[in-house]
Order: structure tokens, then C-alpha cells, then sequence
């Protein structure tokens, strides 16, 4: 069976804060975390072993990059982060024909913008998730 992995490298975010969609640049790392709360139903009748159920999700997107001064979509999160506006976003994982995309609506809860003595300018950002993320495979 031929291996489904793929290059990391191949993800793509794009933010649209409701002007136009458009790309954000210099990413070296993108990670979508997706968490799942759990309400606890242990009763007396749980035969002395706890148990669960899935309750609402918690999604963030982390992202790592370079600075690029200028980026459209950097500059939509700097903008945003400081307005403390929303933004919709596109996430792939890669861009070929009837690969999964994740689209939905969040801001920036952090952003980290870099001058370091030794290295190129970075640009890292959270985001925070909000409402339902949706999952299309074209």
C-alpha cells in the first residue's frame, strides 16, 4: 500500500477579515489543536470505574513564521489583535484537488513578533477558534 503522508511544508492559511480572502506568508510551522472536554457520569452504578462523555470542543491554530513586512495576512493579524476583531480563515494541509479544508471564524489571542540578534525576524501567532470548524473534503 503506497504511504498517504505528505510534506508538512505544503499547508496553507489564508485569513479573511470580511474584505477578501488572502494568503498568510512565511509560515514555518502551522498546528491545529483540537481538544475535546469531558463530563464526568460516574454514578453509584458505575461499578467502581469512572466514566465519560464528550463535551464541547476547543480548537487553536499556533502558528510560527518568519516576519514578513507587509504580508497581507500578517498585517490582517496585527490589525486584528489589536482591534481584538475576528477573522474568518482556510487551513489546508495541502492544496491538491479533494484534499480536506477546515474553515471557520477566530482571533488572535497572541502574536509574537521577533527581532532576534542571530536569526530572521519571526512572526508567531495563536489563535483562538470560535463557534463550529468546519471540515469540507471538495
Amino acid at each position: 500500500m503506497p504511504s498517504l503522508a505528505i510534506p508538512g511544508r505544503l499547508a496553507t492559511l489564508e485569513i479573511d477579515p470580511g474584505s477578501g480572502s488572502v494568503p498568510y506568508g512565511g509560515i514555518i510551522d502551522i498546528t491545529m489543536n483540537v481538544n475535546v472536554d469531558e463530563l464526568e457520569t460516574t454514578t453509584h452504578d458505575s461499578a467502581g470505574s469512572r466514566s465519560y462523555i464528550p463535551n464541547h470542543d476547543d480548537v487553536t491554530l499556533d502558528v510560527s513564521g518568519r516576519w514578513f513586512d507587509g504580508d497581507p495576512g500578517q498585517e490582517v493579524v496585527l490589525t486584528a489583535i489589536f482591534a481584538k476583531t475576528t477573522f474568518d480563515f482556510t487551513f489546508q494541509m495541502e492544496t491538491s484537488a479533494g484534499k480536506k479544508v477546515y474553515t471557520g471564524s477566530a482571533f488572535a489571542t497572541t502574536a509574537n513578533p521577533s527581532g532576534p540578534l542571530d536569526d530572521t525576524g519571526g512572526m508567531d501567532v495563536t489563535f483562538r477558534c470560535s463557534s463550529v470548524i468546519q471540515s469540507v473534503q471538495p
